[in-house]
């Protein structure tokens, strides 16, 4: 319609009044031709508008003003279009006569660029006057220093993509406004621009920027950003500095460059105060507003944190911002900067006091405190450090304080080395949830809004290593230090496994890019430790120093410091591969040159000479000389108790594997599984002969449980302003800069989530304002609107009930709970209120904290933390996962709320049911699956003592396919023959232990493997159960593997049973529910069926196994347990198959509303495979039942 086109104001629209024709007599009825137009603002929204007069219905409705203009004549005005084509031309004209006198001006001076800083400030000045304009400084690509507008618009977005995630000392919005803006550029801003040009040039793929082209205006920036710098001191001009020092530290940073640039930001820091919390200002301007003064703040932080990695990365210089002077409180999360919420984080010492205000910036500003104290730690000897903190401490004597012995070197050395390693520790435990869900964060989040955390997981590896290298890989034995550390070794070696786990994650997910030069000094750390440590015990270096080359070179793409790691680890690995020098020799040849570098004239009239080294030794000391502790000074080198062997000489079978009893830290492990009391004193009879060692499960960082009593507990959602729903249409509508929508009655604002939103921002512009309840459910699942509700909800709707999702609860939907759980009218003769309460608490439990890392590491294909291990042991669940037995005594299960004495198998069977609530199949069965399995054999067969064998070792040599955990266990209990029948034996992952990943049909969670054991040496002590009898071993607990897999495979179709109906339930085809057609009925009623027959047959056995003793259940359930599986198994295809019919493509899809029944119908036949096929299980049934078939029985 013609009266729906929106044209220019100005022009004539006719004669309005005229709306009304005549019907002629006889005639056909005219159509009525409306002249009127649209109002502007329905012009603008581009939608109808009822022409209303004094205001239409939507402008009334949303109190607008309403403004109707004359339409003016279809098309363009006459000659407009002559105009317009005249105007190009001259515009085309003058381009091409500017872009010939910039390639002639490339042609004749390119070549003096890089020839000095002289000749490149005549250029750059020369230029700028030639052809800078009078009166179009609003451009920021007015003059020929820096690319064009929209090539500049690209590199601001690219550096708060690529930079600012982990040097946040710019807020997006107001960069672009100042910098994008219509506004003139004042110098400084234009200098905060060159360095943005300089910097994220390297990222900026645009085939119009020419080699030659991205040297010219990297050196223009650069330079511009340098004089300013020179001559003038401004707080914006020290952001530019700062960005800048990111592309030097880049791209060499032990250059001169780079330590100027370092030494001349951390003056500026100094001359402008911004060390301290200054209160007041006799010079210089003060913070116009408090995010100023948050702005200052984190440029001040950021050169601290530039400070600390170039100066580590040397080891014997000294930070050039001193500690002691550093007197900032913390910055806040960006997130509060970037809206402008002033907060409180810390005081100026540094103690923390408002932790929710902190981010991930602040968390990376506080470890490398702790880094700053290791490496002034580990610049002094024993003797130094501790002549430091007698004279520390005597400067203020107490005359009435006790007096004390003084502490030896040594005592002073190790306690100090200690005290960092609780601060590393402590610092760990401080974190929030999320960052130990990065590696799921990584893949189901885009990667830019987790650089950061990346970041700050590189940081902690890099000061983990930095400490407890010098006590794993010392360079001589010392009163302090004595021989190598296991623990610090170990340490060490759980460090650098965890940064290639997440790097892998970074890769995968193509966020390579995204991380900067500190991130690829952590790879380079980490890869040099893989090879000291092969030096120090001799052998060849880990295969994952290829994956940190790789790595490495990948970053290196952006940024070139990472290429020349890359190539020196490459050089030297290849030398010591090849056989051109040993490891240890090498790292001999590193320290004996950094010997010489330390020595010293004993007179002034000793001629000084000149030692240059070689290529390859200068590769040496790059890769080992950051490892020399203690440090070599000059005067002797070859010192008492050196452990570095010269070229040729061999390494002692003694330094292969440091002796953990012998360790001068004490009897301490990495990993700590604490399975209770019964478990411990268990242990603590067998790990002397070394049968247990350290059980641990996987090589998470964190040890041992949570100290903060709120780690584990969800955060409370703080009450929130109510709102009109009249006012969030108005003010939280589609043109308003905050777009907001109601869904449960509460307001989420969704403006800064809409640029990520899937369906991009106009799909929340469509419902900002209004109620987007019916839309949400029809596209996600209530769990989505559980995870944002804490960051996105800004209130409620006044009078109207907030909709609150209990998940722990029991549900209401018919047959989605078990009978007894649901029939409260009449009580089950099976459970009592022990059961209830075991439920409830396990409940509560799973929803709080194995749900959401359940979801995060099926996604992702984590394996499970540590933290979660530790939480399910210090609650007793690992204990209960075992079944019933002596382990339970004494043990108070879920915090007291059953004692272990009163477990029984239908507590087992909750256990079971409702750790299989989580439909998460991958990490179902990487949830400590394997340790249910084996551990009860380690529990029944074990031997107190070694026993005599024809051989004092087993030498194992085979492979076990598909043995889940595998990938991240410790130990392997394993089935091994031994003449003619088989034995079994505990091995431990050690040398001649490899495995390698199976993908299978679920996620990598499980941690599913081929397991190659080659000439593997199993003690004698690792016996389970009798020699050449170790079928018995194995078939003892197959009775209740197959019931627990029966428990956790009937719940799981009951969760399918719940979901179908309540999709059926809300589901609208063609305008009736999906529950209304008889077909779909017919489905369920198949589906309730079969779950509650199951679940009553599951019962009666359970029932049977709580009457019997261990060998009667063996002898008489084998095959009733086996006849359940199958059936349940059978019942679980009919259900998946039923149920994906019932939600049709959203049950073949991963995600979304579906996700749980297509992850149901893409796993549910592992149970039918596992602990026995279905047709093994049934002629095991049948066959058990004829045995006692009774011969006189006849037809």
């Amino acid at each position: 319609m013609a009266d729906e086109y929106s044209q220019p104001s100005g022009g004539s629209s006719g004669d309005e009044s005229a709306t009304h024709d005549a019907v002629p007599t006889g005639g056909k009825r005219k159509r009525v031709k409306h002249q009127k137009t649209s109002c502007e603002l329905c012009k603008a929204r581009k939608v109808k508008c009822d022409r209303a007069e004094p205001a239409c219905s939507w402008c009334a409705r949303h109190n607008r003003a309403c403004v109707y203009l004359e339409r003016q004549k279809p098309g363009s005005r006459i000659g407009f279009t002559l105009e317009l084509e005249s105007k190009v031309n001259r515009v085309d004209a003058l381009l091409q006569t500017l872009w010939r006198r910039v390639e002639h001006h490339i042609a004749n001076d390119h070549g003096h660029v890089s020839s000095g800083v002289g000749d490149l400030v005549t250029t750059t000045t020369t230029t700028a006057t030639a052809t800078a304009p009078s009166s179009s400084s609003s451009s920021t690509s007015s003059s020929s220093d820096l690319p064009p507008h929209d090539m500049v618009y690209s590199l601001v977005d690219l550096y708060f993509k690529h930079c600012n995630t982990w040097c946040p000392i710019l807020d997006r919005k107001s960069t672009f406004a100042t910098l994008l803006g219509s506004t003139s550029l004042t110098p400084p801003d234009r200098i905060l621009l060159h360095a943005i040009v300089a910097t994220t040039l390297r990222f900026l793929k645009d085939t119009r920027l020419s080699p030659e082209m991205r040297a010219h205006h990297h050196a223009i920036s650069r330079q511009a950003v340098m004089l300013h710098a020179m001559e003038k001191l401004t707080i914006t001009g020290l952001r530019a500095l700062v960005i800048l020092a990111l592309d030097e530290l880049g791209t060499d940073c032990e250059g001169p460059r780079a330590w100027n640039l370092l030494a001349l930001l951390a003056m500026n820091v100094t001359r402008l105060r911004l060390e301290s919390e200054t209160r007041l200002y006799v010079q210089g301007l003060p913070p116009e507003s408090w995010i100023d003064d948050e702005g200052r703040r984190r440029l001040c932080w950021m050169v601290y944190v530039l400070d600390r990695y170039a100066t580590v990365a040397t080891t014997t210089l000294d930070f050039i911002l001193d500690d002691s002077r550093m007197r900032r409180v913390l910055p806040c999360s960006y997130d509060l900067f970037s809206r402008n919420v002033p907060v409180e984080t810390s005081i100026p010492n540094g103690t923390v006091t408002k932790p929710e205000n902190l981010g991930s910036f602040s968390y990376h500003c506080q470890v490398l405190r702790i880094l700053s104290r290791v490496h002034a730690f580990l610049r002094l000897d024993a003797e130094s450090l501790a002549s430091n903190i007698t004279t520390t401490s005597s400067s203020t004597p107490s005359s009435d304080s006790p007096s004390t012995p003084a502490a030896t070197p040594s005592s002073t050395w190790r306690s100090t080395y200690r005290a960092l390693d609780a601060a590393l520790d402590n610092w760990l435990q401080s974190l929030p949830s999320e960052y130990s869900r990065i590696s799921a964060l990584c893949h189901s989040d885009p990667a830019s809004r987790v650089a950061n955390w990346f970041m700050l997981h590189s940081a902690y590896v890099t000061a983990v290593v930095r400490l407890h290298s010098s006590a794993a890989y010392p360079t001589t034995r010392t009163a302090a230090l004595g021989s190598p550390s296991h623990y610090a070794m170990q340490r060490c070696l759980s460090a650098v496994q965890s940064l290639r786990d997440i790097t892998q994650d970074v890769y995968d997910a193509n966020g390579l890019d995204l991380v900067g030069p500190p991130f690829a000094f952590a790879l380079w750390v980490a890869a040099r430790l893989l090879v000291v440590h092969a030096a120090t015990v001799g052998g060849p270096v880990d295969g994952k120093v290829d994956f940190f080359i790789d790595m490495l070179a990948c970053v290196g793409e952006y940024w070139d410091v990472a290429n020349s790691y890359a190539s020196v680890l490459a050089r030297v690995v290849r030398r010591g591969r090849q056989g051109e020098a040993s490891f240890s020799a090498m790292r001999r040849t590193a320290y004996d040159l950094a010997s010489l570098a330390a020595s010293t004239r004993h007179s002034g009239l000793e001629q000084a000479s000149a030692r240059p080294a070689s290529p390859a030794e200068s590769d040496c000391i790059d890769v080992f000389d950051f490892f020399n502790y203690p440090r070599p000074n000059g005067s002797d080198p070859a010192p008492p108790g050196l452990l570095l062997q010269r070229p040729g000489e061999e390494v002692p079978a003694s330094a292969a594997v440091p002796d953990p009893d012998a360790d001068w830290l004490g009897s301490r492990t990495c990993f700590v599984l604490g399975l209770g009391t019964e478990f411990e004193l268990w242990c603590d009879k067998h790990v002397s002969s070394g049968l247990l060692g350290t059980l641990g499960f996987g090589n998470e960082l964190v040890r041992g449980p949570s100290t903060n009593p709120s780690a584990n507990t969800t955060a409370k959602m703080p009450a929130l302003p109510t709102l009109t729903r009249k006012q969030v249409r108005s003010e939280r509508g589609p043109t308003s800069p905050e777009w907001c929508v109601v869904i449960d009655s509460t307001v989420y604002d969704v403006s800064d989530f809409a640029d990520a939103h899937p369906g991009g921002a106009a799909v929340l512009r469509a419902f900002a304002g209004e109620d987007a309840t019916d839309a949400f459910y029809g596209l996600h699942r209530r769990e989505v609107l559980v995870k944002y509700r804490p960051s996105l909800a800004v209130a409620t709707i006044g009078g109207e009930e907030v909709v609150e999702y209990d998940s722990s609860g029991i549900s209401d939907v018919p047959y989605s709970e078990p009978s007894w759980l649901r029939d409260t009218q009449v009580p089950s003769p099976y459970y009592n209120e022990s059961h209830h309460a075991l439920q409830r608490a396990l409940r509560k439990f799973v929803e709080a904290e194995i749900r959401p890392e359940a979801t995060s590491c099926e996604e992702s294909g984590a394996y499970i933390s540590q933290t979660l291990i530790n939480r399910m042991s210090e609650l007793g669940i690992l204990h209960m996962r075992l079944g019933p037995g002596p382990h339970l005594k004494g043990v108070d299960l879920m915090n007291g709320v059953l004692k272990g004495d009163d477990f029984d198998y239908f507590h087992d069977l909750i256990v079971g049911q409702e750790l299989a609530r989580v439909i998460s199949r991958g990490f179902q069965d990487g949830n400590m699956a394997g340790m249910t399995i084996s551990l009860t054999a380690l529990l029944n067969f074990a031997q107190n003592e070694a026993v005599k064998k024809r051989v004092a070792k087993e030498i194992v040599t085979g492979v076990k396919k598909w043995i889940t955990n595998g990938m991240f266990c410790d130990y392997f209990v394993t089935g091994v023959r031994t003449g003619s029948s088989l034995s079994v034996l505990l091995i431990p992952r050690g040398p001649g232990v490899e495995t390698t990943a199976i993908k299978t049909s679920y996620s990598p969670a499980a941690g599913t493997a081929l397991v190659t054991f080659d000439q593997v040496r199993v003690p004698v002590e690792n016996l389970l159960g009798k020699e050449d009898k170790g079928v018995q071993v194995i078939l003892s607990n197959f009775n209740h593997e197959r019931w627990t897999m029966s428990c956790g495979s009937i719940r799981a179709c009951r969760v399918v049973l719940e979901e179908s109906l309540k999709w059926a339930h809300q589901r609208i085809v063609f305008g009736r529910r999906l529950i209304d057609q008889p077909v779909i009925r017919q489905k369920i009623a198949k589906m309730m069926a079969l779950v509650e027959a199951n679940q009553a047959w599951l019962e009666q056995i359970t029932h049977q196994m709580c009457n019997m003793p261990y060998n009667q259940q063996a002898r008489h359930l084998a095959g009733p347990i086996g006849l359940l599986k199958m059936s349940i198994t059978r019942a679980a295809h009919e259900i998946a198959d039923e149920s994906v019919q019932i939600w049709g493509g959203r049950g073949l899809t991963r995600s979304g509303m579906g996700r749980n029944i297509e992850m149901f119908n893409r796993t549910y036949k592992f149970d039918a495979i596992l602990g026995g096929a279905e047709e093994v299980l049934a002629d095991l049934g049948v066959r058990q039942a004829m045995r006692s078939f009774p011969p006189h029985a006849k037809l």
